[in-house]
């Protein structure tokens, strides 16, 4: 964050581009994989979704060599990135994350 001149509350807005975002290459053999259950509206449902307890992942295999971590609706073919998971978590932006909820 710092290195790149960003402070932990502007990585965290900037991370709202994924309350629309989907993959198209991260899981082979599948695109417009979804980052949240509202993909084509922009709200706050990614920021929650991202903290559910992860559950499995989309199709049912991991192979984006540690893109993705387990979806807390993975069931709803919704992927998770690891960055967004780890920022979610990160004591500097937590609570930035919260409070796009």
């Amino acid at each position: 964050m710092a290195d790149a001149g960003l402070t932990p509350q502007d990585t965290v807005n900037l991370l709202a581009s994924h309350t629309i975002g989907r993959s198209d290459t991260l899981v082979p053999g599948h695109e417009a994989v979804p980052f949240d259950t509202t993909s084509f509206t922009f709200d706050a449902q990614f920021f929650l979704e991202v903290l559910l307890k992860g559950t499995g992942v989309p199709f049912g295999v991991n192979n984006t060599a540690g893109a993705e971590v387990d979806s807390g609706l993975a069931d709803e073919n919704e992927m998770r990135l690891q960055s967004d998971f780890a920022i979610a978590h990160d004591p500097r932006t937590a609570c930035f994350w919260q409070d796009m909820i």
